[in-house]
């Protein structure tokens, strides 16, 4: 498991990553031209697949320096967040994907306290059996 998660920083860093070297072509004006909708569409496909770019509010008039800081920080913070969804699916898929628990999911709900970010509760999985894991029995 830890190997996946390593991988699934990775790819969370490095989709960060092209994004930023995207909007830094396409506001060097050679990437998309200056056509509005691409904008629309790359912001859009920015927020979705880097979701703390949002960081990124706060270098609208800040030094060189302090902007470097800021991407690096958003770009491990997505890391980490692909690393838990990625954790997520993948316990998911282990088991709904194991013969040997005979265990399919039933309900997946994920928690979090109302207190200013205190904590995450944990993941709750539900399970039950499959039906056709129960065996019948004769009668009489």
């Amino acid at each position: 498991m830890k190997r996946e998660l390593k991988i699934l920083w990775v790819v969370g860093f490095s989709i960060g990553a092209a994004l930023e070297i995207g909007w830094y072509f396409y506001n060097k004006g050679k990437l998309g031209g200056r056509d509005p909708d691409f904008a629309y569409y790359f912001q859009n496909l920015t927020l979705i697949f880097w979701p703390s770019s949002i960081m990124m509010m706060a270098t609208e008039t800040a030094t060189r320096l302090f902007t470097w800081g800021v991407v690096m920080v958003s770009l491990a913070i997505n890391g980490f967040i692909y690393m838990g969804v990625g954790s997520v699916l993948l316990a998911v898929y282990r088991a709904v994907s194991s013969e040997s628990n005979a265990l399919t999911i039933h309900v997946l709900y994920l928690s979090i306290s109302r207190k200013w970010f205190d904590c995450f509760q944990p993941i709750v999985l539900v399970a039950r059996r499959r039906h056709t894991d129960l065996q019948a029995t004769p009668r009489g």
